[in-house]
């Protein structure tokens, strides 16, 4: 039995791969990238109201909420993300011209499926040096967490 190598992508590479794609994605952490799928009816549901609750939260400020499609670099972690919701507050600081690619997130929000609960307490959500610790929300019984303290 052999052993195939992990295919090693950097992150420019993983970027111009998710903009030469129409449909699917997927998200990038160190060198390996991850297959990410639709959401569940709960899962829309939860992002959504907390997407609502936030942005009345910031309004009248110079703050901003995006869902689902807003891709996150992180450098610091060499980390690539489509987080559930993310907030900046101040001025944006956009990757290039295409303004698809955010640089300094305020907040990062991510609720945990059943199905990538493993996936998001072990890499996708994790503090990350130099970015706000993400909250993690569980979609099974009732739990909110931030970093590596995820609800169980």
């Amino acid at each position: 039995m052999s052993l195939q190598p992990k295919p090693f992508l950097s992150l420019e590479d993983w970027l111009e791969g998710e903009r030469a794609v129409l449909e699917g994605r997927g998200e990038y952490l160190d060198g390996e990238v991850f297959a990410t799928t639709g959401a569940s009816f709960k899962h829309n549901i939860i992002v959504m109201n907390i997407g609502r609750e936030l942005r009345a939260q910031m309004k009248g400020r110079p703050c901003q909420v995006y869902a689902n499609d807003m891709k996150v670099l992180i450098r610091s972690a060499n980390a690539g993300k489509y987080p559930d919701l993310v907030a900046h507050c101040g001025e944006p600081k956009l990757l290039d011209d295409r303004q698809d690619v955010l640089l300094n997130p305020s907040l990062i929000v991510e609720v945990l499926s059943t199905s990538t609960e493993d996936y998001d307490r072990g890499g996708q959500i994790r503090p990350l040096p130099s970015n706000p610790e993400p909250a993690g929300i569980s979609t099974g019984p009732p739990g909110l967490g931030l970093g590596g303290a995820l609800p169980a």
